[in-house]
């Protein structure tokens, strides 16, 4: 992939600088911008390969001591090094959207001490009406919120008291600031955090909001010049449920009918975050009531939480009944009732169930069903009827099958329902 080779050899240009001034510094960081617009047409497996060369190359070292070096005693942005260190924002801006290794070795705490020193200076805040700093400072936000989506850089960005940053940016009158230190928030918050963002129902709200707007390009929603990918905005409404003071505001700024949508109508990650973040509402006994009275009753999650090896947030008899519950709840008000009828599955056990996939030649992954009898199975029959595409979501739950057998699985779910 030549490339992959040109971000390589522009690395390994910066890996030789002794000094970072303009004469020198300038000229690989500018390759490195001009390869980047070479690779937002490519496919998104060459532009992964061009961030994991960027690590490789120990790329993040290399801009860690440029900041460190171009940063002056009372100041983390000297003006006369403003051009430099936006440079190299801009570029570890470009390169952690692609490829999660550059982006878990910028988390290095070097860096995002850097970068929280950055968002924190006060003088900088003071200009934030001009276009070049608060492209800037967006920027610089933005590197951080990339950061923040690898779960082993989480602790550093703790450590560096990132939420006092985005405190700030959270309550700025700019919506892609304030939806982005929403992000860093979600993805750092800890459950014991009595109150992370403050007042955060301006920026909850400016969340559900983005969430609702039509889709731009297919999974982006667009907030002014900025795109958000719609499932990491479900996943950040997801992480934000898990600290208790943010979750009756979650409700309260009127995010069930959107996550009910989701579940419905989304892809397979939104629907995942969806899901879970209901399933985590309405275990809050404070919320349980409002939840109660929007529709969704609560007797379909009152259930034993069980953890399996084939799930990531919860049990696969705890997703099931949490899907079958929603589309029991919520049935009627979506204009498509519940399925009547019952092709005999009901009385069925876990032997039943074996021979059933026996049959159907999916016999190697009756241990995924073991646990299912019939009323769980006839469950997963209703959710095919109502929504065959988060029928799909479920079984990707319960066991790892194949395209070919996941064909087979609905084809023979189709006889069993004739």
């Amino acid at each position: 992939m030549e490339i992959v080779d040109q971000v390589r050899a522009a690395a390994q240009e910066l890996k030789t600088l002794k000094e970072f001034d303009v004469e020198h510094y300038v000229p690989p960081l500018q390759k490195l911008l001009d390869i980047k617009g070479e690779l937002y047409p490519k496919p998104k497996l060459i532009a992964d390969a061009a961030g994991n060369v960027m690590a490789d190359e120990g790329t993040a070292e290399v801009f860690a001591r440029a900041l460190n070096e171009l940063s002056g005693k009372d100041s983390p942005v000297p003006d006369e090094n403003l051009r430099l260190i936006s440079g190299t924002v801009r570029i570890l801006l470009e390169y952690t959207e692609n490829g999660l290794k550059f982006a878990k070795a910028v988390g290095s705490c070097g860096l995002v001490k850097h970068l929280v020193n950055i968002l924190n200076f006060k003088p900088l805040q003071e200009r934030l009406d001009e276009p070049m700093i608060q492209e800037f400072l967006t920027c610089t936000i933005n590197v951080l919120a990339n950061i923040a989506r690898v779960p082993e850089n989480r602790e550093c960005l703790r450590q560096a008291n990132v939420l006092d940053v985005t405190k700030i940016y959270a309550h700025l009158d700019d919506d892609v600031m304030k939806l982005t230190a929403l992000q860093v928030t979600a993805c750092v918050v800890d459950v014991t955090e009595c109150d992370p963002l403050g007042d955060s129902q301006n920026a909850i709200n400016l969340l559900l909001r983005t969430l609702k707007k039509n889709n731009v390009y297919g999974r982006y929603k667009s907030l002014g010049v900025m795109l958000f990918l719609n499932e990491q905005l479900m996943e950040t409404l997801f992480l934000l449920s898990n600290c208790g003071s943010e979750r009756k505001k979650i409700v309260e700024a009127g995010s069930v009918p959107i996550l009910i949508q989701a579940v419905k109508d989304g892809r397979y990650a939104e629907k995942h975050h969806a899901v879970n973040t209901l399933h985590r509402l309405v275990q809050d006994p404070e919320i349980r009531p409002q939840l109660r009275e929007m529709g969704l009753k609560y007797g379909a999650f009152n259930y034993e939480k069980e953890r399996s090896s084939q799930t990531t947030q919860c049990g696969f008899k705890t997703f099931v009944k949490a899907v079958w519950g929603l589309f029991g709840a919520c049935g009627s008000s979506q204009g498509k009732e519940v399925p009547s009828n019952d092709p005999g599955v009901r009385k069925w056990g876990p032997p039943e169930v074996a021979e059933w996939l026996q049959n159907n030649r999916l016999d190697q992954y009756a241990r995924h069903f073991a646990e299912f009898d019939g009323k769980l199975f006839q469950k997963l029959l209703h959710i095919y009827e109502l929504a065959p595409e988060m029928f799909q979501v479920v079984i990707r739950e319960v066991a790892p099958l194949t395209c070919q057998d996941l064909m087979r699985l609905l084809r023979a779910v189709d006889r069993l329902l004739e």
